[in-house]
């Protein structure tokens, strides 16, 4: 069932707009009537006041067969987000992102962070080799090994092999999700919070908790901090140096 926030007037939709587009604005608009052409047919989709003014769109399975075609043929007809990602590169910039501060540079970061990043792991602890955390730093870690390195980078990084090195790669996280599914996870899920290093997360922590309650380590302050997922949760640091500079890539190939 969908509402609509505001009663106005019956208005008509027509045209080639993108799907997306022609949702938001039924959504934003409150419209009581809209009509979309499909193949020389009309699909009509009725709005019935309610008591507090919003209006609930019928749902016939007329109506909701021929949404579900309008959704499909659209959809099936051009992939939006590649041509903007075609467009992004010819021009050199973007209308909807850029990467860096200029807008007006569609790839003015071309490389990334050598920063150690914040892995936070939640039921992994335990999860036997591959899947426990501990499968990839300390004694375990990549870069404790030139060997290592080369089958990651396809070649020795300078100054990167270090004997104490407690840090994973950032390939690692491929690595253990790949041995969770071979154990038998079902449900796998990866969150990447682009920005959030350690720096970054100790000052939300600190406006959290109103003063500074950790100088190393995981510490405390936000939730995924703290959740401890019944004492399967795990953290480390890893590695997010790029293989290379200036490589392009489609991603539909």
């Amino acid at each position: 069932m969908m509402f609509l926030p505001t009663p106005t007037v019956a208005r008509v939709i027509k045209g080639d707009n993108a799907v997306g587009t022609q949702r938001s604005r039924i959504l934003q608009a409150g419209v009581s009537t809209v009509s979309r052409a499909i193949s020389g047919s009309t699909c009509l989709y009725s709005a019935t006041p309610l008591r507090d003014g919003r209006f609930r769109l019928g749902r016939s399975l007329a109506r909701m067969l021929c949404w579900g075609t309008l959704l499909t043929s659209s959809v099936v007809a051009e992939d939006h987000v590649a041509e903007l990602q075609a467009d992004a590169i010819a021009a050199g910039h973007s209308e909807v992102a850029h990467w860096g501060v200029d807008p007006e540079n569609y790839t003015q970061w071309g490389s990334h962070s050598n920063r150690l990043i914040p892995v936070y792991t939640f039921g992994t602890r335990g999860g036997g080799a591959g899947v426990d955390l501990g499968s990839y730093l300390g004694e375990n870690s990549p870069y404790r090994s030139a060997d290592a390195l080369r089958r990651i980078y396809g070649f020795e990084p300078t100054d990167s092999v270090d004997p104490q090195a407690d840090w994973m790669d950032q390939t690692n996280l491929h690595d253990l999700q790949a041995a969770a599914f071979k154990a038998g996870r079902k449900h796998v899920i990866l969150f990447v919070f682009d920005g959030m290093d350690w720096s970054t997360t100790r000052a939300a922590a600190i406006v959290n908790e109103g003063s500074v309650t950790y100088v190393a380590g995981r510490g405390t302050g936000t939730h995924f901090q703290e959740y401890d997922a019944a004492g399967t949760t795990q953290f480390g640091y890893m590695v997010t140096s790029p293989h290379n500079e200036g490589t392009s890539v489609d991603v539909d190939e």
